[in-house]
């Protein structure tokens, strides 16, 4: 009989991806939308047809908050009849209450750095934040596997503070379905979209537009491992654009803490009316717009080496110009891209992508020949010796 995956959640659209490539490869897997995760998160968001209705299930449950009003035994009974479980966000909690043992901690970021310890929370909802807090902790420290794809340290170091004593890996989720987003097939979506007719409207308007979907967080410092600095890429975008002589643009999105800041910098730098603001939108609208631009611009404060914005420029082919601190990544094979930590670098970058717009498509085309490789078929080469040690270890048992 075929063995059957669960995956718990769908954080930044990451894990539906993730359904669809192991699907591809033969696997009968579900993935479970979760209570809690936003609202631009649902698989319909990032397909174009419905056929994820085949594979998804709509919980109604997985909230943090939900966990104390529901039992063991019935959580238990939805999950015991797969044979391997992935998961993130509030997974570990869940499946700890269940007594099942999570398989795979897939990380996307904050259920690890915050979700398992102490932080101000909603004081209406104190008991049920520390009863999920106690199973959250405990169900990291069962895990079998975690994984996320960078190799930072700070991600050690708090799994050493949990006593995590599974195995630590570094394969990273392919975080975005490239069949669907590259450039030979998201042209045939453009009838489809609701946003093409904008976008063209957009592009036909400049000779050069930089795609800057990551979230704005650079005045609000709450969380220094969210911050981007998209006031630095705005104030070096000024200088581009004072200096040079072509028509250029932005594309940038209502999200993020401090969207309207961002949108006050804009004016008072006097580029309002080469950034073009959008409202948050869905993946397969979003990708769209980045399929016509020129340059896609991530973060510049802190060096990860891949997020989101990352792969979703190398699936369509885009250069992706953010900061990466080479020297913290000495065992990673590295990407084609444009390296940028301050104002005077993204102003240099930004010079360049515009004056060799053939290098840079080169670079986009390398980069996602490196996506295909190494997030993609590399990091399910991994799950398959992930799923081969535990089925057959299952099989071992029944004999």
């Amino acid at each position: 009989m075929k063995k059957r995956i669960a995956i718990f959640g769908n954080m930044n659209n990451s894990y539906l991806c993730l359904t669809r490539y192991l699907r591809d490869a033969g696997y009968d897997v579900t993935l479970y939308q979760v209570s809690g995760e936003p609202e631009h998160f649902v698989p319909s968001n990032d397909c174009y047809d419905d056929s994820y209705k085949e594979y998804t299930i709509a919980w109604k449950y997985g909230h943090p908050y939900q966990l104390m009003g529901l039992s063991g035994k019935k959580i238990r009974k939805e999950f015991e009849k797969y044979d391997f479980l992935i998961g993130s966000g509030a997974a570990p909690a869940y499946f700890h209450k269940a007594g099942l043992t999570l398989d795979l901690f897939f990380v996307y970021g904050w259920d690890l750095y915050k979700a398992p310890f102490f932080r101000f929370h909603n004081p209406l909802y104190t008991i049920q934040y520390f009863h999920c807090l106690y199973h959250t902790r405990a169900g990291i420290r069962q895990a079998r596997h975690m994984t996320i794809g960078d190799s930072s340290t700070v991600f050690d170091k708090l799994l050493a503070k949990l006593k995590f004593s599974g195995k630590r890996h570094k394969f990273c989720s392919p975080a975005v379905y490239e069949p669907d987003y590259n450039p030979q097939s998201i042209s045939k979506f453009y009838p489809l979209s609701s946003s093409y007719e904008q976008y063209k409207k957009i592009r036909d308007k400049y000779d050069f537009i930089v795609f800057h979907n990551a979230r704005q967080i650079w005045k609000t410092t709450k969380n220094p491992i969210a911050i981007k600095d998209n006031d630095v890429f705005f104030r070096a975008f000024k200088r581009f654009k004072d200096t040079t002589d072509k028509k250029v643009g932005v594309i940038a999105f209502e999200y993020g803490w401090d969207y309207e800041a961002s949108q006050k910098l804009c004016q008072e730098l006097g580029i309002g009316d080469n950034v073009n603001w959008l409202p948050l939108s869905p993946r397969k609208e979003l990708m769209i717009g980045m399929s016509m631009c020129d340059l896609v611009a991530g973060e510049f404060r802190n060096s990860w080496f891949t997020y989101g914005v990352v792969f979703e420029a190398m699936a369509t082919c885009k250069p992706v110009m953010h900061n990466r601190i080479d020297s913290l990544y000495p065992n990673e094979e590295l990407y084609p891209m444009l390296n940028a930590t301050n104002e005077d670098e993204i102003f240099s970058q930004l010079c360049f992508a515009a004056n060799n717009p053939e290098k840079i498509k080169e670079i986009g085309k390398n980069a996602n020949l490196w996506y295909k490789e190494y997030a993609v078929k590399r990091s399910i080469e991994e799950l398959d010796k992930l799923f081969e040690e535990k089925f057959s270890i299952q099989g071992s048992k029944k004999q």
